[in-house]
């Protein structure tokens, strides 16, 4: 790393450092101050699939220091959009006492003190999963309905919060598995866009559903301060620089186990 005259990174220059990909929105808890077309990878914007790129000063934030750099880079999209699902259904600070349901690792999560239930269709991913702290584990193909299984391990009472990201496919099963009250934050929509009514399921049960629009970079650095302080390291595949066709094939088959990086 190098920087220009008056940078506020004089003296870091040689560190580990990570990129905030969504310029417009540095904190707070707005999210109309996330835009796509400002994003980095976005619509029309290029992404970081580079060599060489001149960025601003405020878009620059130091990495784990427990973590490569391959790692730190597969962090700065779902570290901070993580990080937004859990404070944005359950607030800031610690989750003693509270149940997450992740569609995925929740790793963050149980690093906050939440206990954690963890769903997916990989063994391999749920071994993954109770590595970073998931005390339950779900497999919802040999589970199709995991809604119940979640409420036998609550006691019927139902999670805190669900971090859903498979959309119309879950969401139902999502709004059953929420205790009364409850949060479900919806991360994305992997899943064949169907009508599912969802209206019951909010009114009786007086649930939130709460669409996790990006991230700031004041969210980002949280979790990176908490990655660091709990030592915790993400899933990765490496590929080198001229495997780009290859990575980018594997991310469409979806072969991989965590998050595909490329190494620079």
């Amino acid at each position: 790393m190098s920087v220009g005259p008056n940078s506020t990174w004089a003296t870091n220059i040689g560190a580990a450092v990570v990129l905030v990909t969504n310029p417009d929105w540095i904190d707070g808890d707005d999210p109309a101050q996330y835009t796509v077309d400002g994003t980095l990878g976005a619509g029309k914007v290029h992404g970081t699939l580079t060599q060489y790129k001149v960025v601003k000063d405020t878009l620059v934030i130091l990495a784990p220091k427990n973590l490569s750099f391959e790692e730190a880079a597969s962090m700065v999209a779902c570290g901070g959009t993580a990080m937004h699902a859990l404070e944005g259904g359950l607030g800031r600070g610690s989750l003693q006492g509270k149940t997450v349901l992740a569609m995925g690792t929740g790793g963050l999560a149980a690093a906050l003190g939440a206990h954690v239930i963890a769903t997916s269709s990989s063994p391999t991913k749920l071994e993954v999963a109770k590595r970073l702290g998931a005390t339950h584990l779900i497999n919802y193909t040999t589970t199709p309905n995991w809604a119940e299984e979640v409420l036998r391990l609550t006691d019927g009472k139902g999670v805190d919060l669900v971090a859903d990201v498979g959309g119309a496919g879950t969401l139902l099963q999502s709004l059953e598995a929420v205790r009364v009250g409850g949060t479900v934050s919806m991360i994305g929509f992997l899943t064949v866009s169907e009508k599912v009514d969802i209206v019951p399921g909010l009114v009786f049960g007086a649930k939130t559903l709460k669409g996790i629009r990006g991230n700031s970079k004041a969210m980002l650095e949280r979790a990176i301060a908490l990655i660091e302080r709990n030592d915790l390291h993400p899933v990765i595949s490496v590929y080198e620089w001229d495997e780009v066709k290859k990575a980018f094939g594997d991310l469409r088959r979806g072969n991989s186990v965590g998050k595909l990086v490329i190494k620079v």
